[in-house]
């Protein structure tokens, strides 16, 4: 039987992202400051934090601008969250087709104008018995990691569909930026994903070593100087109606 691999269904991440536009930002005197949201196999654990900032504030009134389906939890005198466990399914691919390094930093450069930042870190060996749906292992290599990390507004969040790469994401996060600069790549609303890229196989070579890819320096995107204010709207839906 052919190794399988199991992956996250990049597709599916608009349905986290769907669940934030649903959050207030400044409710009854608190103000959202970021969510956070940690990725355990196809569950993600999602906290939202709100800060409180009038005196006259407290948790009934934040309560009360809870979506349906989160959960409020008081966390402090002047911090309370609201959390809600998702759903990120998970998509089996065979080992023999993972793509090529070369062929997947094509596509991420090819994405990379959206992004406000992109990285790829050192190749790294995994467990395959470990790591693999199928536990016939007739092949004579294993996967390789690499940690890939992205940031890019919440309106660019749709570019992700079109991120075809074996991802094992573990961390999901939106921070609030007060006072943003607006560009291509910027917003008030920043997601920033981090998670290990399955790539290809690391193949024997004829002393029958594992041969590891080479090596490259950390693809890193530098921010480009903004050029226009925002100000935040009553939810997280606001991202998609800026105001100069």
């Amino acid at each position: 039987m052919p190794l399988q691999v199991e992956v996250h269904h990049n597709g599916r991440l608009r349905d986290l992202f769907d669940a934030w536009t649903s959050l207030p930002v400044d409710p009854s005197g608190w103000v959202l400051e970021r969510v956070r949201c940690r990725v355990e196999g196809e569950s993600v654990n999602c906290h939202a934090d709100y800060q409180r900032q009038k005196s006259d504030a407290d948790n009934v009134g934040l309560a009360s601008h809870m979506p349906r389906q989160w959960q409020f939890q008081p966390r402090s005198l002047d911090v309370a969250t609201f959390e809600r466990r998702l759903l990120l399914p998970a998509q089996s691919r065979g080992v023999a087709a993972l793509s090529a390094y070369d062929s997947g930093l094509i596509r991420l450069q090819r994405l990379s104008a959206k992004f406000a930042a992109v990285s790829v870190g050192s190749p790294q060996q995994i467990n395959a018995l470990s790591s693999l749906s199928a536990s016939n292992h007739t092949t004579g290599g294993s996967p390789v990691r690499r940690t890939v990390s992205i940031r890019l507004a919440l309106r660019q969040a749709a570019v992700l569909e079109q991120l075809d790469l074996p991802m094992r994401w573990q961390q999901i996060d939106l921070s609030v930026v007060r006072g943003a600069q607006i560009d291509q790549q910027h917003g008030y609303l920043m997601v920033t994903l981090k998670g290990d890229w399955l790539v290809g196989l690391a193949h024997r070579d004829k002393a029958g070593s594992h041969a590891v890819m080479p090596d490259h320096d950390a693809q890193t995107k530098t921010e480009p100087q903004p050029n226009q204010m925002h100000t935040p709207q009553a939810n997280i839906n606001g991202e998609f109606h800026e105001i100069d």
